[in-house]
């Protein structure tokens, strides 16, 4: 029967039909036949074939499977009231066979997600990666060869496999740098000649990367990510070290390869959220120091007024005695080399005989 949403799809474009779970906010959980078809993922009442949901597939952002949850006791229970509300029993005890679907806010279901349970983690991986084939299909149409080996590309980049890869790579130059700062080895011996090859395998290795990053991601998104023009720099550097050994001040541009290690900020998420909170926290920091300079210069002209004769080599003009107060707030020997001497002298700068 024919709905706003329009007809069942026909049987010959059916690619994938199951009878699986929708979660439905304030209902649970209810059947719904879900079938897929090269453009759209269609969710029909059983028994009615009534459409009750269309999902087309140029709108899904992204299709993921629950994580696996150890605590099976709390799924089963979520289950039970579950099957109680909906007035359905379960396909599963838990969640491992669920997976969630989110679309573009400016697509045809305007960002809703949908929540859809399997009988299993087997059915719904199988589910997930059709679907996944189903929407790069269709992500590809239309498009020119350089645009879909960009998508390949950034699928590849952005899989977890290739990231902690290169996250690894870099944790390994990181160690090797340290070895070699370590050993310190003349140039000719057999320990320089080996870390300088492993350098060049690195610096090969992260070229590669940067060129895979650079064609998943061209050109603005590439150009506007700070933490990519920060790998270009560091690759780039590391690059005129090796192709141009006669290069004036080539030992300092090798330095840049103790930087590698900073591409890790920029992959890991949890050190990537403290750089950015330190990022954040930078304009409020200064204001904090120029008021700790400004209360600091005034009394630094008043130690000038009070402990110049006295003291001049700590509070003889204006900048030795900031110095001086600087020194006092670290806690750098301010009780020996400042307070006591200049308590032991009278107001001409003498020693005080009492």
């Amino acid at each position: 029967s024919r709905t706003p949403k329009g007809p069942p799809p026909p049987p010959d474009k059916v690619l994938k039909q199951e009878t699986l779970e929708k979660f439905a906010s304030g209902v649970g959980w209810i059947k719904r036949v879900v079938i897929l078809t090269h453009y759209r993922l269609t969710l029909l009442e059983p028994g009615t074939n009534r459409v009750k949901d269309v999902l087309v597939l140029a709108d899904i952002l992204n299709v993921s499977l629950a994580p696996v949850n150890s605590k099976k006791g709390a799924s089963k229970k979520s289950a039970t009231l579950d099957s109680t509300t909906s007035g359905k029993s379960p396909l599963v005890d838990d969640e491992e066979g669920n997976f969630s679907i989110n679309t573009s806010p400016e697509g045809f279901n305007s960002g809703k997600s949908y929540m859809i349970r399997c009988e299993s983690r087997e059915k719904a991986e199988e589910w997930v990666a059709e679907l996944d084939r189903q929407i790069n299909a269709v992500q590809m149409e239309g498009k020119d060869n350089f645009h879909i080996l960009q998508s390949r590309m950034s699928r590849l980049y952005d899989s977890q496999a290739v990231q902690i890869t290169v996250a690894v790579l870099i944790g390994l130059n990181f160690i090797a740098n340290a070895a070699q700062a370590e050993i310190n080895p003349l140039p000719g011996e057999s320990a320089d000649v080996f870390f300088s090859g492993l350098d060049t395998t690195f610096t090969a290795v992260f070229t590669i990367e940067l060129a895979v990053n650079l064609t998943a991601n061209w050109f603005w998104p590439f150009v506007n990510d700070g933490w990519s023009m920060f790998d270009f720099v560091v690759v780039a550097v590391s690059l005129m070290g090796l192709a141009i050994e006669n290069l004036p001040g080539v030992s300092t541009l090798r330095l840049m390869r103790a930087f590698r290690v900073m591409r890790l900020f920029g992959r890991l998420a949890s050190l990537r959220q403290i750089i950015n909170s330190l990022t954040a926290s930078i304009l409020p920091v200064l204001n904090a120091f120029l008021i700790m300079l400004l209360v600091t210069s005034i009394y630094a002209i008043l130690a000038v007024n009070f402990f110049a004769n006295r003291s001049p080599e700590y509070f003889g003009k204006f900048s030795v005695s900031l110095f001086s107060l600087f020194q006092v707030c670290t806690g750098d020997a301010w009780a020996s080399e400042i307070a006591r001497p200049l308590m032991a002298r009278n107001s001409t700068g003498q020693p005080d005989e009492e």
